[in-house]
């Protein structure tokens, strides 16, 4: 059973944003020949807005202009849209040196005057990558590090950051963004990611030729643990009230009508029926058996758990001896950042398990986000939450994924090793991060402590998965306000309103 279950109804912008940031009047809004400009920087923001109902929902207010970092990987994607989309390749962008280290000073600086307990775990992280007294970058990591201790207020932090962008503006990326504009002469420019530090030069362009320019703020945990948005825009799109609050707390300058609450597209491909397999055909296609349950075993980036392959051993060796009952299958999803190999000898050790990494095109060699996602990948993820009894992880957003399917996932808050790789408890660290403090205060996930304890917390979730429904519910409601089946078109009514308002 869903929590949502799949309906034709799709709330409005201003529905999605009543009472909490400026709404739609469409009575002042043109809806003739829109044109927008996507900015899609990699492969994780094409998997949101280019796979699901948001292209489809904006073409229906005029043309679009995608102007990506995909490479040879556009065309993947393009194979499935309408030929009517203009793809432009993104200029390259090189930041300077100068640069670099006042904006990783900036991003220091915003983690010292903020002080949330995500970013003074992220300092810490950052502390030790200023090593390296003899290299080039070693010395710009010292300075930065050092600039970033002036870091007093918001409003310093604002004027560093008014500098960062007018030093941009000299370089050459600006002026081919200036140049595309004026070529393309978009209504509205939209950023599928507010971090990548190219969208500075991209904002100063856009400003330059009195476009206005907004950006979608990408996931869950990035404005209270990551660092510094690299310039301000000129609106925003968030995903809940939380992340609203969140943005105003971490950006007190920002104009609260600037921001509109319109939920976050990635969750949308859940409720297209399209997408659904059978269990016959979704286990055909992993490899697993039917008749038996399937734990989903969802990998987090190395930096975050480098303990995931150990905690799968773990899990096996559990299902082995009989701890976890049910002779569960275990499938695994290492995240789309693994390049795998720190799991080769765990998936030696443990055969049995079902390898199922996500489905998108990557070079050899390439960096994740030069990764490519594919609409199997989608329709493979949206089969796992339906079909798999349970996830366990450390702290992903798979937790959330998982409770949009109305199913239990199981945290994994226990270290493996001694002393633990996070320097302290793996629970005093991840767990309190501001991002994940919810699932646990709200009892949305079953927390491990221990490898007993993820015995017990699996059995439960396989044989009793409404056990903590009611946090699961909280939960999804707290990060999407009831937007995910409409974020799509609440974003194209907001860059129709902004691009065409009379």
């Amino acid at each position: 059973m869903w929590i949502y279950p799949i309906s034709q109804h799709r709330e409005s912008a201003s529905d999605a944003n009543s009472g909490k940031a400026q709404p739609i009047d469409q009575r002042k809004v043109s809806v003739d020949s829109l044109k927008t400009a996507l900015v899609i920087p990699h492969g994780m923001a094409a998997r949101n807005f280019m796979l699901g109902q948001f292209v489809p929902d904006l073409l229906a207010f005029g043309s679009l202009s995608v102007i990506h970092d995909l490479g040879p990987g556009q065309r993947e994607i393009a194979a499935s849209l309408p030929d009517s989309i203009e793809w432009i390749e993104s200029p390259s962008f090189s930041e300077g040196g100068y640069g670099y280290i006042l904006r990783r000073g900036l991003l220091l600086g915003h983690m010292r005057v903020c002080n949330t307990v995500g970013m003074r775990r992220m300092l810490e992280q950052y502390r030790c990558r200023t090593n390296g007294f003899f290299t080039p970058l070693g010395g710009a990591h010292r300075v930065s590090w050092w600039i970033s201790k002036f870091a007093r207020s918001h409003e310093q932090l604002r004027r560093w950051t008014g500098k960062y962008v007018e030093l941009q503006k000299r370089g050459k990326t600006f002026e081919e963004y200036v140049r595309i504009f004026r070529k393309v002469r978009p209504d509205v420019v939209f950023c599928a990611d507010q971090r990548p530090p190219e969208m500075a030069p991209l904002v100063a362009a856009a400003r330059q030729c009195d476009i206005p320019v907004g950006t979608f703020i990408f996931s869950w945990d990035n404005l209270s643990s990551k660092g510094r948005i690299p310039c301000e825009f000129d609106f925003y799109c968030v995903w809940s009230k939380l992340m609203r609050d969140e943005l105003l707390q971490f950006y007190p300058f920002m104009r609260p009508e600037s921001i509109y609450i319109t939920g976050t597209p990635q969750f949308e491909p859940y409720f297209d029926p399209s997408l659904v397999l059978s269990r016959e055909e979704f286990c055909s296609d992993v490899g697993a058996d039917p008749g038996r349950p399937i734990i989903c075993y969802a990998g987090e980036d190395a930096r975050t758990d480098p303990e995931n392959p150990e905690h799968l051993r773990i899990l096996c060796d559990l299902v082995r001896n009989r701890a976890i009952q049910g002779n569960p299958q275990i499938l695994v999803r290492p995240t789309p950042s693994d390049d795998e190999s720190r799991w080769v000898e765990t998936r030696e050790l443990c055969p049995e398990v079902i390898w199922c990494p996500p489905r998108w095109k990557r070079s050899l060699g390439g960096h994740w986000t030069k990764a490519i996602p594919t609409r199997d990948d989608v329709r493979l993820l949206v089969n796992m939450v339906r079909h798999c009894a349970c996830c366990v992880n450390m702290v992903s957003t798979m937790t959330i994924d998982f409770a949009i399917g109305d199913r239990p996932t199981v945290n994994t808050a226990f270290d493996v090793k001694t002393p633990p790789p996070h320097g302290l408890p793996v629970w005093d660290v991840l767990f309190q991060f501001e991002h994940y403090r919810p699932v646990v205060d709200l009892e949305a996930a079953h927390v491990a402590r221990s490898a007993d304890d993820l015995a017990k917390m699996v059995n439960l979730a396989i044989q009793e998965p409404r056990a903590n429904r009611p946090g699961r519910e909280k939960l999804v409601r707290l990060q999407t306000d009831d937007t995910i089946r409409s974020a799509s078109c609440n974003i194209a009514e907001v860059l129709t309103a902004i691009g065409k308002a009379l």
